[in-house]
């Protein structure tokens, strides 16, 4: 063997590309940002999703359109080993507004308190996220999160890459949409982080 090829430089490959995605939903009484949807899968993942779709006569623009979702939610199932799907209860715009009434809270700056509030609440839900893209020799920071401007700034704030919307991106849209409307697919990984968010951006504030 040639000492040229002693020398060469292990290469990386990456066999299957992870795409990640995020979106909101929420309604007047707690804003725009009452659920956040999170959708992880492989480039083999989300088009496995979209080839079961297609055989039940779902089409991309069907799950675009509100009024359809209704009729195919239940049909919708997220459950596979190149894929994960998580949907929280963050309402932020309620727990923003009640750090900010707080006597020792109100002269901190807006923008302080909400990227706290990002930053805590990355904390309490990467680790699902982590391990998902651990199987797969990558790590989050690897990752593009498909998202819209609701969801862009949180994803700035805690050093993930973003990029536009695209076919993995209808998915966090529904699944968030989907908790926001008292339904759910299967599949999908929910919790209620409102208690844990509320006190311990307070805690991180006033300390």
């Amino acid at each position: 063997m040639s000492a040229y090829l002693l020398h060469l430089s292990p290469i990386r490959v990456v066999v299957n590309r992870i795409v990640g995605s995020m979106d909101v939903s929420g309604d007047q009484e707690f804003g725009n940002h009452k659920y956040l949807g999170i959708f992880m899968a492989t480039q083999d993942g989300v088009g496995g999703i979209f080839s079961k779709l297609r055989r039940m006569n779902i089409r991309m623009n069907d799950l675009k359109q509100k009024r359809r979702r209704h009729s195919i939610i239940g049909r919708i199932n997220f459950d596979g080993n190149q894929s994960i799907a998580l949907c929280f209860r963050i309402d932020r715009n309620p727990i923003m507004c009640r750090t900010k009434q707080m006597r020792r809270l109100r002269n901190t700056s807006e923008g302080k308190i909400l990227k706290t509030y990002h930053s805590i609440l990355f904390h309490r839900l990467k680790g699902k996220m982590e391990n998902f893209a651990f199987t797969y020799s990558m790590t989050l920071a690897d990752v593009p999160f498909q998202c819209d401007s609701d969801c862009r700034n949180f994803i700035r704030d805690v050093g993930l890459k973003s990029e536009l919307e695209g076919d993995a991106h209808v998915f966090a849209d529904l699944i968030a949409w989907a908790n926001n409307t008292g339904t759910e697919p299967r599949g999908v990984c929910s919790l209620d982080l409102v208690s844990v968010l509320q006190d311990n951006l307070i805690r991180q504030l006033i300390k």
